[in-house]
């Protein structure tokens, strides 16, 4: 009996998953393998979701547990002739050795932790004479003095793993940062574990840039550039408010693309999609941080095309495939076009709390906001609507899509002012 072709995705979150919705295309069976490696709380409900959100859509999906053995998720995996391994966030290290393993396309396992920890990243990015944020570990009994002999005020606490700006705090005062300091202190054996060394970092003020490449047999295709304006919560955090999709590059942005060239190149990234993350000061690009995944949680509907043929998370699959369809691409310089449209993603916050009794429709959306394409809710009718200002996606992620950016502009400044005065007019309480 022939074996059935199969991908494997390793803890998919949403971002991740509608890499399984083209097994379909390719005649694949879909297989989300459930590993131990990194998970959160946070993480295994985001994983469960996704799971019951791919069952709904992939009839013949199959879910695998490795019971915390690798050896164990090789024997479920025997009935399938497996092409690719894809592994997400936290699973790096697990999916470099898994596709090792298997001799299937993928990233040297030898380098993983330094691809996925972002202080030795950062460490080997000094050691390559590539310019690098500076930044150093967190001390066992470190203090707020013996810290700003090396810093100064602002400054980034943040764990070694993670990512989407979870447990990374700005600090502006000495009180701030005893304050976070002592909530690194006090976290459990665990959580420890899971969010790694925690390093202090120089603050660069300023828009952040994201580059997103994918990768294959070590050359690079640039897919889309954003730029994403934060602010600092009272609580420390540091958050998304809105992400811009850029049409054309300018010289800054030439600047930054060739700058993360050379960290992919210096960080061995083989295979696969890379989520680059940088700042800009008087010297130019400076990387933040390097996230191993796709960007496909931000764009929706219009999500950043290769040669106009495929999205970026089906050509990410086929670099994993191996798939010969790609080679062509790497071998010559593409056009930038990532989208016929302006893009933007808008983070919405509730300043209320209340029952909701509905949430305006698609449709009511459209006619409220004229370039609304879609949204992505965090609540549902009959829950409560808690005050959200503390967290990052909540309530609700709203796109707009235009080839007129003036049309963008005056939908957010309406959605602003309704977030601030009036939310009850999309989310209608009890």
């Amino acid at each position: 009996m022939n074996k059935k072709d199969a991908v494997v995705l390793l803890n998919p979150g949403d971002r991740c998953s509608r890499m399984l919705d083209y097994c379909k295309k390719y005649d694949f069976t879909p297989i989300i393998l459930r590993v131990q490696e990194g998970e959160t709380k946070e993480i295994s409900n985001d994983i469960d979701q996704t799971i019951l959100t791919v069952k709904k859509r992939i009839k013949n999906l199959v879910v695998v547990n490795d019971e915390q053995s690798i050896k164990i998720a090789l024997k479920k995996l025997e009935p399938y002739n497996v092409k690719a391994v894809i592994p997400y966030e936290e699973t790096i290290a697990y999916g470099d050795k898994l596709a090792s393993i298997l001799n299937l396309n993928g990233n040297d396992p030898l380098t993983s932790n330094t691809r996925k920890n972002k202080y030795e990243l950062n460490n080997l990015l000094k050691m390559n004479k590539i310019r690098s944020i500076e930044s150093r570990l967190i001390k066992k009994n470190e203090t707020v003095s013996s810290i700003l002999k090396d810093f100064e005020l602002p400054l980034v606490l943040k764990p070694s793993f993670g990512s989407s700006s979870v447990n990374v705090f700005v600090v502006f005062n000495e009180t701030e940062l005893q304050d976070k300091l002592n909530y690194f202190n006090n976290i459990n054996k665990s959580q420890k574990e899971i969010l790694g060394d925690i390093i202090v970092q120089e603050f660069i003020s300023g828009n952040e840039y994201v580059a997103n490449f994918i990768s294959y047999n070590g050359k690079h295709i640039l897919t889309d550039v954003w730029e994403y304006e934060k602010f600092k919560h009272e609580s420390g955090v540091y958050l998304y408010k809105r992400t811009n999709l850029i049409l054309q590059l300018n010289p800054l942005h030439k600047k930054i693309v060739a700058y993360c060239v050379d960290v992919l190149n210096t960080m061995k990234h083989n295979v696969g999609p890379t989520h680059l993350e940088i700042k800009i000061d008087k010297s130019g690009p400076v990387l933040i941080e390097a996230n191993l995944r796709i960007m496909g949680g931000i764009v929706f509907e219009h999500e950043p095309m290769v040669d106009n043929k495929y999205t970026t998370t089906e050509f990410s699959l086929l670099t994993y495939m191996n798939n010969p369809i790609v080679k062509p691409y790497f071998d010559k310089s593409l056009k930038y076009n990532p989208n016929s449209l302006h893009v933007t993603a808008y983070t919405m916050f509730s300043n209320k709390e209340y029952k909701i009794k509905k949430i305006l429709s698609v449709e009511q959306m459209k006619k409220l906001f004229p370039t609304f394409i879609n949204w992505k809710l965090y609540v549902a009718a009959n829950a409560t609507l808690i005050k959200t200002v503390n967290y990052i996606t909540e309530p609700a992620e709203i796109e707009f899509a235009s080839k007129d950016i003036a049309l963008i502009e005056k939908d957010c400044k309406k959605l602003s002012a309704i977030e601030e005065k009036n939310i009850e007019s999309i989310f209608i309480p009890i």
